[in-house]
């Protein structure tokens, strides 16, 4: 009988921690995409501030400077609330990264198995041979009798 292998075993881990590896640069581009989202709204909250300072130089009118100071306010909303959810996406990653670790250690602690179960096969094969030469060769020159 053919001792049970753990290839098929092994061949679901690993595909189950390429999977993971798969999600976490798909977070990864999305953090990145919330990254570059950020800088751009940084970028339009300078230059909203940028302009209502110009605008109060060359004495603006009053409702246009409320407009302003709201969009400024809500630009300042977005970039917060962006940072929030870059802070989402990280805690994802850290989880995400624990899976992977946790994924590689099951992988590995198999991986050893299997190398032990095949080291434990090679020598009970190897005993079972020398037990066959031997018994041949006791048979062959006759048992040791003269």
């Amino acid at each position: 009988m053919k001792p049970f292998t753990l290839d098929a075993v092994l061949d679901y881990r690993k595909r189950t921690e390429e999977e993971i590896q798969m999600e976490m640069v798909s977070i990864q581009k999305s953090k990145d995409a919330l990254v570059l989202e950020k800088k751009n709204e940084e970028k339009e909250l300078a230059r909203l501030i940028d302009e209502m300072g110009a605008a109060k130089c060359r004495d603006i009118v009053v409702s246009d400077l409320i407009l302003y100071e709201a969009c400024i306010r809500r630009k300042k909303r977005d970039v917060i609330d962006i940072g929030k959810k870059i802070g989402e996406v990280d805690a994802r990653i850290r989880r995400q990264e624990k899976k992977l670790v946790k994924a590689r250690q099951d992988r590995r602690a198999l991986e050893i198995v299997r190398d032990n179960r095949e080291n434990e096969e090679k020598q009970r094969r190897k005993q079972v041979e020398d037990r066959f030469l031997d018994e041949v060769g006791v048979l062959r020159f006759g048992g040791g009798k003269q």
